[in-house]
């Protein structure tokens, strides 16, 4: 079988490697997330999620939170695009939970600072750390 961009998220075993690991990420869970988005929620019509991650994403981009042209999006790019990029960055920021420099880097941050954004994730996401490789999870 060959390899491509589509199933190489699907076997999340390659980020388990030794020196192998995103420090700041992961393209299993950022994909996972637009998985969850694109498949799951639009196809049960999830109103609840595009409700509140509409209006939390406008709110981070209004002020100043988020930013166009940084975190990976693209200056000028669509409304719909970004939110789709706001939600999968912050559910690697949330299950990962290793930048707490940044008020959405951490699910402890993202409770203190975004008390909305956490009640919506945690709706989805474990709220314990987790790591889908065999090794003590220190998040």
């Amino acid at each position: 079988m060959i390899n491509v961009d589509a199933t190489m998220a699907a076997n999340a075993v390659w980020q388990c490697f030794q020196d192998n690991r995103d420090k700041h990420g992961d393209p299993v869970i950022h994909e996972m997330a637009h998985t969850l988005n694109h498949i799951v929620f639009e196809s049960i019509n999830e109103l609840y999620f595009y409700e509140n991650i509409y209006k939390l994403a406008e709110e981070a981009l209004e002020s100043g939170d988020w930013e166009e042209g940084a975190q990976s999006i693209a200056e000028g790019g669509s409304l719909n695009h970004m939110i789709g990029e706001f939600f999968a960055m912050n559910t690697e920021n949330f299950i990962i939970s290793n930048r707490s420099d940044d008020k959405y880097g951490t699910r402890e941050n993202i409770k203190k600072y975004k008390p909305a954004m956490y009640e919506l994730y945690a709706r989805y996401y474990p709220t314990e750390p987790w790591s889908y490789c065999n090794d003590d999870v220190k998040n």
